[in-house]
């Protein structure tokens, strides 16, 4: 190894990595250095080794560094886009019907893929979805959540080369909350296709929350079924593709509303 070929090692880093910790050179390898005189292979074989194993725990820490620095922004990037109203969701806060036999505090654990929350308007599927994101999270999961019109406008935008693509097909987690509110078009049911099928094929998880009847074949008829017909207009292949590797948790309870009695 001629030690004035050895690249300098440059750790761009953020969030809060650790700092990196190098082992000082011996003295003889810091002479040459400074000299930039050449080590000779036939005597110099111990400290060109040791130049070697130092140059290689530098890789590996600065590969170390690079990765908590991509994980902590992964992290903040979840924490800015989570809604305020959902930042404190929590297994606790949840009532018992956006919870049912335990579906929702357990599917984390329980290596199910994807989850499908149904149900009316305003009964707690997105803060129950939140809360399994937050937890996730802060478990030092990569969790991606986006609201189906979100992310549809940013897909239309960026292209399937942005980095919107990129971090939906392959974070550990992803939540696509308020499925149905977007205009349903044949370009999104190709681009919600690929995503599946990508997502499905790496083993990543799912979490898709949508308003529909409560109950199982009201909830299925009402994602497939043509607008015209009062679905959303789906298709089966996209639902089907959604539901694999998981189930529909049926959300049933009262729906929240605060109103105000007096002002």
């Amino acid at each position: 190894m001629d030690v004035r070929s050895a690249p300098l090692l440059q750790l761009v880093t953020a969030g809060q990595p650790k700092k990196p910790t190098f082992t000082r050179p011996p003295a003889q390898l810091r002479g040459a250095l400074a000299r930039r005189t050449p080590l000779d292979p036939k005597t110099d074989k111990a400290l060109i080794r040791k130049g070697d194993a130092l140059l290689a725990a530098a890789e590996d820490e600065a590969r170390e560094t690079a990765a908590a620095a991509r994980k902590a922004n992964r992290s903040v990037a979840y924490l800015r886009r989570r809604p305020l109203d959902h930042a404190e969701a929590c297994y606790e806060r949840l009532r018992a019907y956006q919870n049912p036999r335990g579906l929702v505090s357990r599917w984390l654990g329980s290596g199910r893929r994807a989850a499908l929350f149904v149900g009316p308007s305003r009964t707690g599927k997105s803060t129950a979805a939140y809360a399994i994101c937050n937890e996730a999270n802060d478990d030092g999961v990569w969790v991606e959540a986006w609201t189906a019109f979100d992310l549809w406008r940013t897909l239309r935008s960026e292209g399937d080369d942005g980095p919107c693509w990129s971090r939906v097909t392959s974070c550990d987690l992803l939540l696509l909350d308020d499925l149905g509110r977007e205009r349903v078009t044949d370009a999104w049911r190709e681009h919600l296709t690929e995503i599946m099928e990508v997502r499905w094929a790496r083993r990543r998880r799912l979490i898709v929350t949508v308003n529909t009847p409560p109950d199982p074949e009201g909830a299925y008829r009402r994602l497939v079924d043509p607008v015209d017909q009062g679905g959303y207009g789906y298709g089966d292949p996209v639902v089907e593709r959604i539901l694999a590797g998981g189930g529909l948790v049926i959300f049933d309870g009262p729906p929240f509303r605060d109103l105000v009695a007096d002002w």
